[in-house]
């Protein structure tokens, strides 16, 4: 997750050495985690190997920034409360790329969009929703504040959650997010927000058989990455 000190600094308009190294990193692990194929980078200029560099990370990255400027996705950075600052920030980068992807118009295999769509629908059709503190929740019954467990214990619930296969031959996807949802409310036991739950669902396809692009396992060497070479460093800055 996103450190609120280094988000912090992005406010100020004082990004440090270490808050670009951060950000580069987190987003390098959001890549690995969800399989984010290459084609949401904007430019044409990726590798043909199915792994990512170092250097489409940084570009990845640097286009996030630019895209949340533009629509003005930090506007409202220093209107959020610390304890969520994290959590909103990583939905900023969500929708980043599931504008990417919905501009690159990919048809095969489940889309982060239409993930989201359909758990909305089935969440509406067969379980009980709820707002608290100005977030959507959804459970199996009736539930309240004091029902919530922790985010940290329902992450490592779901951890042990086995992948759902999604083939080449399958046409309708609404079965297949029913049983995630299901699967994700046996091992939780808890109310969770519709975002988690939507993040939750869509990591547990596995969509090889389309051949999205996967990463390397190996971490990336950010260490090795030089503020020298941000490409959008002026308007990072100009907060």
């Amino acid at each position: 997750m996103f450190k609120t000190e280094y988000i912090y600094e992005i406010l100020s308009g004082l990004l440090s050495n270490e808050g670009y190294k951060h950000f580069i990193s987190v987003v390098s692990n959001f890549v690995r985690k969800y399989n984010w194929p290459k084609s949401i980078i904007v430019s044409s200029g990726t590798n043909a190997t199915k792994f990512w560099s170092a250097d489409e990370i940084k570009e990845l990255t640097h286009q996030f920034f630019e895209w949340s400027l533009v629509k003005g996705k930090f506007d409202n950075l220093n209107k959020i409360p610390e304890s969520y600052l994290s959590y909103y920030f990583s939905q900023i980068l969500i929708s980043f790329v599931a504008n990417r992807i919905k501009e690159e118009q990919q048809k095969a295999g489940l889309s982060f969009e239409k993930c989201r769509e359909l758990v909305i629908s089935i969440c509406k059709e067969d379980y009980i929703s709820n707002t608290i503190e100005g977030k959507d929740y959804v459970f199996t019954n009736s539930f309240s504040k004091e029902d919530l467990k922790p985010l940290e214990d329902i992450e490592n619930a779901l951890t042990y959650l086995s992948k759902i296969p999604i083939k080449e031959s399958t046409k309708h996807f609404k079965p297949l997010v029913k049983i995630a949802i299901e699967d994700v409310f046996n091992s939780i036991e808890t109310p969770i927000s519709l975002n988690k739950l939507t993040i939750a669902v869509f990591s547990l396809f596995d969509q090889k058989s389309f051949n999205i692009l996967e990463t390397k396992e190996e971490s990336i060497a950010i260490e090795e990455i030089s503020m020298t070479s941000i490409k959008y460093d002026k308007i990072i800055q100009s907060f």
